[in-house]
């Protein structure tokens, strides 16, 4: 840590919304806790009105991404200022090891460790733990492309509005919703569908302001839509692996999905190929397990 960065070790912890881009119903971190030369730790707590958290109350998996990738942001913005440079806009560039090891439920508070590995020209490598209370229940490693232009965190004071008590809707039929085609199986294990996703899409309100762009957590979403409808089961993700989502996608754009499917008897495998027209924009491998019924 620098000596502008110790003097100012007193500020934290400090609240998140005024260091990440990210903005409701995205943003999950509340507050930045640390900061130590390329490390920090941030703390959220999941909330009932959280459009990650699922039917049964648990935290969805596909969060870890935004915990940790919002980490990395908010630690990076205070660094910057403190060093007297502007904040700088960061996506996700790729994920791989990203282990969901336990769950976290509604009104469980999280810390979220991240520990920046190395750079490679706009690229930031990084490992991130999350922990509820002791207890880690993920981790993995992230890339992330740093935009070259800075770029401030969009103002705050325009968050006045009350927190609704339950999102107008989950995350799972706003993805269903955005189907411009139904699902297909193009061969014995390989299944195909086509989405589209509107300005009004719930994920574009705060990712970004100004910006919009579907998050990664999305798309990851939508793979596991069409693998609960081929398998008629609901499914819980395990793992991440290979992931790299090499274009931004703003809205209106129509993505073919494209997912190989590997059965086990203990778990489902998909490898993952999202394309716009010609492109291919992402791809991913993910293992699933049957979710748990949920309990009543």
């Amino acid at each position: 840590m620098s000596e502008p960065e110790r003097r100012t070790a007193a500020d934290l912890p400090t609240p998140a919304a005024d260091l990440v881009p990210h903005r409701p119903p995205v943003r999950l971190i509340e507050h930045l806790l640390e900061v130590h030369a390329a490390a920090g730790r941030a703390s959220a707590t999941v909330r009932a009105d959280s459009l990650h958290v699922n039917a049964d109350g648990t935290l969805d998996p596909t969060a870890h991404l935004e915990l940790m990738g919002q980490t990395f942001a908010a630690a990076k913005s205070w660094r910057d200022r403190q060093q007297g440079r502007p904040p700088r806009v960061g996506f996700l560039a790729g994920a791989t090891g990203m282990d969901c090891l336990d769950t976290a439920r509604i009104g469980d508070r999280l810390t979220i460790a991240i520990k920046q590995t190395g750079t490679f020209g706009a690229f930031a490598m990084l490992e991130g733990r999350i922990y509820r209370h002791d207890r880690r229940i993920a981790g993995g490693q992230l890339k992330l492309w740093l935009n070259p232009s800075h770029h401030a965190p969009t103002d705050t004071k325009n968050e006045t509005s009350p927190r609704p008590s339950q999102p107008p809707t989950s995350l799972q039929k706003a993805i269903q919703s955005a189907s411009n085609q139904p699902l297909k199986w193009e061969a014995d294990r390989r299944i195909a569908q086509s989405f589209c996703f509107p300005p009004e899409f719930i994920t574009f309100r705060g990712h970004f302001p100004g910006n919009p762009l579907l998050p990664a957590f999305v798309q990851i979403r939508m793979a596991q839509v069409m693998l609960e409808s081929a398998t008629q089961a609901p499914l819980q993700l395990e793992r991440i692996d290979n992931a790299k989502f090499r274009e931004p996608l703003p809205p209106g754009q129509s993505v073919r999905v494209h997912c190989d499917l590997e059965r086990t008897p203990n778990n489902h495998k998909a490898a993952v190929t999202l394309m716009v027209l010609d492109r291919r924009i992402a791809t991913f491998h993910l293992t699933f397990r049957l979710a748990e019924p949920a309990s009543v």
